[in-house]
């Protein structure tokens, strides 16, 4: 009993939206047809050189493109960071502040350590030179 009130009630919203998309579509038929009348009244006047009738069709024009929906829609760059996001980012620049290398201290103490190893043992002279 339940499905049949569901299904009822789903029919009516799906017969009002088709009812409110009708009734937007004969709006916006007559609105066009208005637009047209208005254009062909002032066509020969802005062919002719009038200004003001010129400036009045690219009105009408474009008030027709948005009614119609001709125009391309605005590109919109969104960015959206989420707390996450923010902080691989933050991790990011953190990694690529790191230098490549170690630094020179150390990079000539372990060559210092390397060349001081003995061949045979592995093991590191002492500042004496002993091993």
């Amino acid at each position: 009993m339940t499905s049949c009130i569901a299904g009822v009630r789903l029919g009516r919203v799906a017969h009002a939206d088709a009812t409110v998309q009708e009734a937007a579509d004969e709006l916006r038929q007559l609105e066009c047809s208005r637009l047209d009348a208005l254009q062909q009244a002032w066509w020969h006047r802005a062919l002719s050189g009038q200004v003001k009738a010129t400036q009045l069709l690219i009105k009408i024009m474009e008030r027709r493109a948005k009614l119609l929906g001709l125009d391309a829609p605005a590109r919109v760059n969104v960015k959206s960071t989420t707390e996450l996001d923010a902080r691989i980012e933050g991790l990011i620049s953190e990694l690529t502040a790191l230098p490549l290398m170690p630094p020179v201290d150390d990079a000539t103490r372990m060559l210092s350590q390397l060349q001081a190893m003995d061949d045979d043992t592995g093991q590191l002279y002492d500042d004496t030179g002993q091993l």
